[in-house]
């Protein structure tokens, strides 16, 4: 970050939005990114964003304190370069594999923070890692998240699914995995065209300061028309030690730290040929 940023005295959640110019005089492919938070007391979790534009400088310049005031990603609406949670280690590509960004971009950081109670300063850092030749196919990501989270008191193990569809033939590379502190379990199945069923992913004792992304030893084939489930379940009772509230009380969705979330990423190679994977009607929360 170009300077440090105070977080306020409290324990609410803070959304900031940080511009790192690029100094890039050509067009240039980013295989990968990685983020060190300055203060892992307080960064909940970030997202990494290009801007070709001077919109988010604009913003930047407005606001008299570094950085800008963020909703949380939402507001930011520019081409995303990835995102980092606790636990979370980068990973290359494959050679061929990477992002192009035009010459004179900048990166916008965006950082969720949770206080503490009291002040605290951070300065993190971002480290990009260019492609050596030019990259012939680009990561796509297909996320399982919903909105549709309310989970009542003492309720120890409330259940939310999410399903979707692969739209193109594709390998899968890896699963990013989020939620908050009720989260317990979550789980991933593809169930292919032919009704093979292949577990993905499986966390039975789900911890929020450790997430991590998780990568397949081998790129998984997931051809055209394959389904994918997500399962996830909460415990809001008080036998639940993560539980931030005492006594329990009904949570739902939102963006703080004290709410909840259900997100499940999936980083994907479109086969020869094939075109764009993502759905971008949902939403990359984390």
């Amino acid at each position: 970050m170009p300077e440090a940023f105070v977080i306020p005295a409290g324990d609410g959640d803070t959304f900031r939005a940080f511009v790192v110019p690029m100094p890039l005089d050509r067009d240039t492919a980013i295989a990968a990114v990685e983020f060190r938070p300055g203060n892992r007391r307080v960064v909940h979790h970030a997202r990494f964003y290009v801007d070709p534009t001077d919109e988010c400088r604009r913003r930047d310049a407005a606001d008299p304190i570094p950085g800008f005031a963020s909703l949380g990603e939402g507001d930011i609406n520019k081409p995303g370069l990835g995102g980092w949670v606790p636990g979370l280690i980068p990973r290359l590509p494959p050679p061929d594999v990477g992002r192009v960004v035009r010459k004179g971009s900048d990166c916008v950081l965006m950082i969720h923070y949770h206080g503490t109670g009291k002040a605290e300063v951070d300065r993190s850092s971002l480290g990009l890692f260019f492609c050596k030749s030019p990259p012939r196919r680009r990561m796509n990501t297909l996320s399982l998240s919903s909105d549709k989270i309310d989970i009542p008191p003492g309720e120890e193990r409330h259940r939310i699914a999410v399903t979707a569809y692969v739209k193109a033939d594709a390998h899968a590379v890896s699963v990013l995995p989020h939620g908050h502190s009720l989260l317990r379990e979550i789980s991933l199945t593809a169930t292919l065209p032919g009704g093979r069923v292949l577990p993905m992913l499986w966390i039975d004792d789900w911890d929020f300061l450790w997430q991590g992304q998780y990568y397949f030893a081998r790129p998984v084939p997931l051809p055209k028309g394959t389904r994918l489930d997500v399962v996830a379940y909460y415990d809001n009772s008080a036998d639940n030690p993560f539980n931030p509230h005492r006594p329990p009380r009904r949570v739902q969705f939102g963006w703080a730290t004290t709410d909840e979330m259900l997100g499940c990423h999936v980083q994907m190679i479109p086969d020869a040929g094939s075109p764009d994977v993502s759905d971008r009607t949902i939403p990359l929360e984390l």
